[in-house]
């Protein structure tokens, strides 16, 4: 009976009464499988925790210090609560006075993402990214992690493997 109620419907409607059920939930079926992983996947299960969080008040000559030990590039400018006030640069840093403090250094636009962030419009946001790590907020702006290209790019890999395992289960 299953089987004759499933033609039946996806001859009337063009669809299977699972899709329709997917459909109700507003699940769109139609982007695949892949796409369907990254869109229920957030981008706060993907972020690296240990990054360099600077403080505003030190110089640029300390800050230096902590990229060196940190042996990174980028770091972050936080206040209080972790609030994110901007991204640093070590090449951009060594241009200024070793005794500039880091709130004073004029801040540029850069890119960040919402932590309830699905990965399929990360993706989508950061396709012009060029850099070394993207910055995650809380809705209160607070810095909870970052990631890098690569790590999308490892997501993107496990929804083709998701897909390739269900396609070939099917």
């Amino acid at each position: 009976m299953y089987v004759v109620a499933t033609i039946v419907s996806s001859q009337l409607i063009g669809q299977s009464t699972f899709d329709q059920l997917l459909n109700n939930r507003n699940i769109d079926i139609t982007v695949g499988r892949d796409i369907l992983f990254l869109q229920r996947k957030k981008i706060k299960e993907i972020v690296d925790k240990d990054f360099l969080k600077i403080d505003g008040n030190i110089t640029v000559k300390e800050a230096i210090e902590m990229f060196k030990t940190f042996e990174c590039s980028e770091a972050y400018y936080v206040g209080l609560n972790d609030k994110l006030l901007g991204k640093l640069s070590l090449p951009k840093l060594l241009s200024y006075n070793d005794d500039l403090k880091i709130k004073d250094i004029k801040k540029t636009k850069f890119l960040k993402i919402n932590d309830d962030e699905d990965l399929s419009k990360t993706i989508q946001k950061c396709k012009d990214f060029v850099g070394e790590s993207i910055p995650v907020v809380d809705n209160k702006g607070k810095i909870i992690g970052i990631f890098s290209e690569n790590d999308l790019f490892v997501s993107y890999l496990e929804a083709e493997e998701f897909r390739a395992d269900v396609e070939t289960k099917s």
